[in-house]
């Protein structure tokens, strides 16, 4: 499996950063579903996110637990300081340029660790997971949301249909013991085109390339695929995960 370069990631959702809050409804939706995953506790008093994006799901996270210390991580300057500018200010908010697979550990430990739709651009999402255990308090969570199997079916029967390889990133392993809820949402894109301009405009179009680049003749197959099959309908599989260690 190609794996995408880590500065790479970086560097596509930095430059999207303005253009992503207008075409995120769907990663919106998610965050609204990942908060209500975590737990409804008073004893959550220090919370660590990991890729906060624009902030859809570090306002949440705000709402939820006024009174908690925040410290809010993403691997990309750019997307950070867009949370930065959208989030409420307050003296209990901290923001770090950080890669979620590797916390810092003078950091200290967390009551809760939070991450929507970015363990899925991870090399090793099962052991950076489990990894994210051991910052935990002794009655720590972790909630998070990603990719599930078989997502963008849409897409992968047009691929097929145009004779044309998948290059979609696989959908991330998560431990065994974290607790799974499969779900679906649907988006409609208005045909191939609107889909593909969507996950540019949110820095997410090395998911259909997986680290290579599709031949401009292979993907004009598979768009035309999609939109002799489809009406601009792609299914977002999803994964709403917990976990108290």
């Amino acid at each position: 499996m190609v794996q995408i370069k880590k500065q790479t990631i970086s560097n596509t959702f930095g430059k999207h950063s303005m253009s992503y809050d207008r075409h995120s409804a769907l990663q919106k939706k998610v965050a609204d579903h990942l908060i209500m995953s975590c737990p409804d506790s008073d004893d959550v008093a220090r919370i660590l996110e990991i890729g906060c994006g624009t902030g859809h799901f570090t306002r949440n996270l705000q709402k939820k637990y006024p009174h908690a210390e925040l410290v809010v991580t993403d691997i990309s300057a750019d997307m950070l300081a867009a949370c930065k500018a959208k989030s409420k200010r307050t003296n209990a908010i901290a923001y770090h340029v950080m890669d979620g697979e590797n916390i810092n550990a003078t950091m200290g430990h967390f009551d809760l660790i939070a991450s929507s739709m970015t363990v899925q651009w991870f090399r090793d999402p099962k052991n950076s997971i489990e990894a994210w255990a051991d910052r935990l308090t002794a009655d720590g969570y972790i909630a998070l949301s990603t990719l599930g199997e078989n997502y963008f079916p849409e897409w992968r029967f047009s691929t097929q249909k145009a004779g044309v390889r998948s290059q979609l990133i696989p959908a991330p392993a998560l431990p065994q013991p974290m607790n799974v809820r499969q779900t679906s949402m649907s988006e409609n894109y208005g045909n191939a085109k609107g889909f593909l301009e969507h996950l540019i405009n949110t820095g997410a179009s090395t998911s259909i390339q997986n680290g290579k680049s599709m031949s401009v003749g292979d993907l004009k197959s598979v768009m035309r695929a999609y939109d002799e099959n489809y009406r601009g309908e792609i299914t977002w599989n999803l994964a709403i995960a917990k976990w108290q260690p």
